[in-house]
């Protein structure tokens, strides 16, 4: 079988598959949990007559809790990135502006792990 030869810088089949989570399957993420977290669980609650600190309050420890199956911190950083939009949406009320924080956030999460750990690397071996 001929060997397949690697141009310098190019990435495997797996770099481009953990990059392609890191632009897809983010976007997905947070388009996804900020809908539930903050669109609908704000209204829910705000429609239940609580006040706007227990909405916020209430939204960010749950979105903590689902967090928690990643470990303690991370449902502590959860719940305070949860605070940091949820007031972001409570003052604008634009989703859209959450979306785009959730993601770059998660970004630079995810994406600083995938290169500390490997994951990308500009030399081909």
């Amino acid at each position: 079988m001929a060997k397949r030869i690697a141009l310098l810088g190019e990435p495997d089949l797996h770099q481009w598959l953990v990059w392609d989570y890191l632009f897809v399957g983010l976007w997905l993420v947070a388009i996804c949990e900020e809908l539930v977290f903050r669109r609908f669980l704000f209204a829910l609650l705000e429609r239940m007559g609580m006040g706007r600190f227990v909405v916020l309050l209430a939204s960010s420890a749950i979105f903590g809790i689902i967090h928690i199956t990643s470990g303690l911190n991370a449902a502590v950083s959860a719940l305070l990135h949860g605070l940091i939009l949820g007031t972001v949406f409570y003052v604008t009320r634009r989703l859209s502006l959450c979306i785009v924080l959730h993601y770059v956030d998660d970004f630079l999460i995810f994406g600083g792990n995938a290169v500390n750990d490997g994951m990308w690397s500009a030399a081909a071996s």
